[in-house]
């Protein structure tokens, strides 16, 4: 319950699982931490979108201009991997500084079960648990760029990319009222199978859920 904060239901919390995708919560976190403007655009490379083969993509290419928030968008709703990484690289200056920084991010959020190898969950040494997520998400969501972004459905990049979020599309294809969600951001991989870190309003209470393997 995000509005009282107590727990209503947990299973496993303190389990360490692989994040995959839900790596990308605390990439955008990252960013917006530690980006003075997120309107300024820059200018995709080759290293931006290099060794991606095989990972959901936005369709960048070199030579797109783009804004950090572009990519956030791509980042959150598309899960793209291509805008992930660029979002390292500029923020940055490389990869391996900014899982330095996801990881010096972790720390001061006290997360000792939180490592980030990469920034799009493409390493299986990226780990966490849900109840150190769930620290995550809920502070990230008290940005108000987060949480309009992992609230959002989709969005036009400045590059002209559409970029979506399916997930209300399988609530539906489940029968289930996706107006319930407020937001969310998906994972998977075959090694840490399903993910979903989602939030929801019913009945005027405000809910956080973490699901993971």
């Amino acid at each position: 319950n995000l509005d009282n904060d107590q727990i209503i239901y947990e299973k496993n919390p303190d389990k360490e699982e692989i994040l995959a995708s839900l790596t990308k919560i605390m990439t955008a976190y990252t960013v917006i931490e530690n980006v003075e403007d997120l309107e300024k655009k820059i200018k995709i490379t080759e290293e931006d979108i290099a060794n991606l083969y095989g990972f959901t993509c936005i369709g960048l290419e070199v030579g797109d201009k783009v804004s950090y928030l572009d990519l956030l968008y791509g980042t959150i709703l598309h899960s793209g991997a291509d805008a992930s990484q660029s979002l390292a690289i500029h923020t940055a200056g490389s990869i391996d500084k900014f899982n330095e920084m996801m990881n010096n991010e972790a720390e001061k959020l006290g997360l000792r079960n939180t490592k980030f190898k990469d920034s799009f969950g493409g390493d299986d040494g990226n780990v966490s648990t849900a109840r150190e997520l769930s620290i995550l998400l809920k502070e990230a969501l008290k940005n108000p760029t987060f949480k309009k972004i992992f609230s959002s459905n989709q969005k036009t990049l400045s590059n002209g990319l559409i970029v979506y979020n399916f997930t209300r599309n399988y609530a539906i294809f489940h029968g289930l009222d996706e107006n319930l969600l407020t937001g969310n951001k998906s994972g998977y991989t075959p090694e840490a199978g399903l993910l979903l870190a989602s939030t929801a309003t019913i009945n005027n209470t405000n809910y956080a859920l973490i699901v993971m393997k």
